[in-house]
């Protein structure tokens, strides 16, 4: 697959998350698989999760956001081509600019606030604005998006917990960010 982009002067060789994530979501879309993952087919896994969490995270918080971004209208258009997995441990840099996008298991078509997981795990303040900025979802898509970033942390830390503390950190930080 080659994903070409306009590139913005001093970008050569080189795309930025945003451009990224919009390139893939204009890749043709015949002959895709249909989409089948959704918010509120997490739910139980999620709410599962966060029972685990038990004392160590803030459980009704964590819940009243996933339950707006359940509530958030859903995406009214067709479905888009969507990583689905854009953490940090997938998105390769060097000198602070993305070079590579690696792990596609998760790619398909979907709803594009999937790939928005980067804004509560790569970015904070004003480059998480400027991703938004960049990609324009409406606010529906942003507290969708909120929610497919709540799903992957919630669910990583009981699971890594004991066996992986960089995914740990990783999904911690991720949680703080939504939270705060």
């Amino acid at each position: 697959m080659t994903i070409r982009t306009t590139r913005a002067p001093g970008e050569v060789g080189r795309i930025r998350t945003a451009g990224f994530v919009r390139a893939l979501r204009g890749i043709d879309r015949t002959g895709a698989p249909t989409p089948e993952r959704t918010l509120a087919g997490e739910d139980t896994a999620v709410r599962a999760a966060v029972a685990r969490l038990g004392d160590r995270a803030d459980g009704p918080a964590i819940l009243r956001l996933w339950q707006a971004a359940l509530d958030a209208p859903p995406w009214p258009a067709p479905a888009v081509w969507a990583h689905g997995d854009l953490l940090p441990g997938n998105l390769l840099a060097a000198g602070g600019r993305l070079t590579a996008v690696i792990d596609f298991g998760g790619l398909g078509l979907s709803d594009p606030a999937r790939d928005l997981i980067p804004a509560w795990n790569v970015f904070t303040g004003a480059s998480r604005a400027r991703f938004r900025d960049e990609l324009s979802p409406d606010d529906a898509t942003w507290l969708r998006g909120q929610g497919w970033a709540l799903r992957q942390a919630v669910q990583a830390l009981p699971y890594y917990w004991d066996t992986n503390p960089g995914m740990v950190r990783q999904a911690s930080r991720a949680l703080a960010e939504l939270l705060s």
